[in-house]
């Protein structure tokens, strides 16, 4: 008797909807004999041609894809490939929410080595939807300095999110800052910004010692630093980083040369602001394959680019040839098999003259998705003074989620906001160690 050889391969669906797979259906005969059926399914496939359909995970979704994030599980038809056996991650725990720049211990380990304060998050937490990922502080935050921090899970169709989001602060004690925010993507893209998390604002701060040099290809190189030990740690830990990686979006304060310096990589933001009511602002611009720079560097090295257009603009993904993975940033750590095809590490440097009125605000595209950079900070300059950072921080992560459930209604991505003031100008530094409940409605809320 001829049989159709089917290989079903299940596969939890991705918790963010910055990946696209193609799965490829492969049906070939064979001939069945005594003692075959039972290694049916994991026989070799010999020949037929491939079927290719798309699935598009996440919110993102035109109206010819198929939305799984409400989706407990996925069955994809695949071709028989044996995979790599990787190594568990670290055991996912609930997390507490937690936040402020107030001495505080950790219950382990150390983030403080040159650093007069840190704060980081703790990535990859297995939560409630929304609910805000613990962060820890170690030092003590510098007199009139002001640091917020909200990362708060989405809602990906389950009952539980791991938030995927990474937050990394440190303060140095000749004055250099640098406030990082880390957004994975992929089965295991919390691994991957967890790890840039602990390495990358150390890097940083060393680049900005580059004072009688070129700091923004210090920086640049910093980001270079974070990608190689990165990928020597997923081959020695056995984290996965060719479908899996991290955005990043940071700013870094030198006092040395007087400047701040707004660096990204991928779909994170960062901005810069005075309390003027109608001053001016900074913002870094997202790294899309349909940029005409981006799109360029990407065809010549072999990367496919699918682009679309919806009320919300354009939207592309890079691709490589073999067309089984997306990616909705053209640049990034990790996310190997597309590094080989265009997509980059390599960040863009902003450096603006440095004030004691400056104040910054960092984010993951779950913020900015629905919400503008414009609006971010016109609702930071009318509330900051009167809520404190952590408040607006919580208000501004709260009516992004809002947005999302708005727009997508079964989508929320991870929401994180990092808020950041160094100087003695308008804004005062919190009150309150602690994130507060109830907090007052902001002006986006209303």
């Amino acid at each position: 008797a001829v049989l159709a050889q089917v290989c079903l391969f299940v596969a939890i669906p991705c918790t963010m909807s910055d990946l696209q797979f193609v799965f490829n259906i492969h049906i070939v005969p064979v001939q069945a004999s005594k003692g075959q059926a039972a290694t049916l399914l994991t026989a070799p496939i010999v020949t037929g041609a491939p079927w290719t359909g798309t699935t598009r995970l996440g919110s993102k979704a035109n109206s010819s894809g198929i939305n799984l994030s409400s989706l407990s599980a996925v069955l994809a038809l695949a071709a028989c490939t044996p995979s790599r056996r990787r190594k568990l991650g670290p055991k996912l725990h609930s997390a507490a929410v937690g936040v402020g720049p107030r001495d505080r211990s950790l219950r382990s380990g150390s983030i403080v080595q040159d650093s007069a304060f840190a704060l980081r998050s703790i990535c990859g937490t297995r939560t409630e939807p929304y609910e805000h990922s613990e962060l820890q502080t170690e030092g003590t935050c510098p007199s009139g300095a002001s640091v917020s921090a909200v990362s708060a899970a989405g809602f990906k169709g389950r009952a539980s999110s791991v938030n995927q989001d990474c937050v990394g602060v440190r303060s140095h004690t000749d004055g250099r800052w640098v406030a990082c925010v880390l957004d994975g993507h992929g089965t295991e893209g919390h691994l991957v910004a967890a790890r840039v998390s602990t390495t990358l604002p150390r890097l940083i701060g060393e680049a900005l010692l580059q004072s009688s040099g070129d700091v923004p290809a210090a920086l640049k190189a910093a980001f270079a630093e974070a990608e190689r030990d990165l990928e020597e740690a997923a081959e020695r830990e056995g984290f996965d980083v060719e479908t899996s990686g991290c955005a990043a979006a940071a700013v870094a304060l030198s006092p040395d040369t007087g400047k701040a310096y707004l660096i990204s990589c991928g779909d994170c933001q960062a901005a810069v602001f005075d309390s003027t009511p109608d001053g001016a602002f900074e913002v870094t611009c997202p790294h899309k394959a349909h940029d005409p720079a981006e799109n360029q560097r990407i065809r010549a090295a072999g990367g496919f680019i699918d682009v679309r257009s919806d009320v919300q603009g354009l939207f592309s993904r890079v691709y490589p040839p073999s067309r089984q993975f997306g990616l909705a940033m053209s640049r990034s750590f990790g996310d190997l098999c597309v590094k080989r095809h265009g997509v980059l590490a390599e960040p863009s440097v902003m450096d603006l003259p440095l004030s004691e009125d400056s104040c910054f605000v960092v984010g993951s595209d779950g913020l900015f998705e629905f919400i503008t950079p414009a609006e971010v900070v016109n609702e930071l300059r009318t509330r900051w003074l009167a809520h404190g950072g952590t408040i607006c921080a919580e208000a501004l992560v709260s009516e992004a989620r809002a947005r999302w459930l708005r727009e997508d209604g079964s989508y929320c991505d991870d929401v994180t906001c990092l808020l950041l003031r160094v100087g003695q100008g308008a804004f005062r530094a919190d009150s309150s160690g602690e994130s507060a409940h109830g907090s007052p409605r902001l002006g986006l809320l209303d």
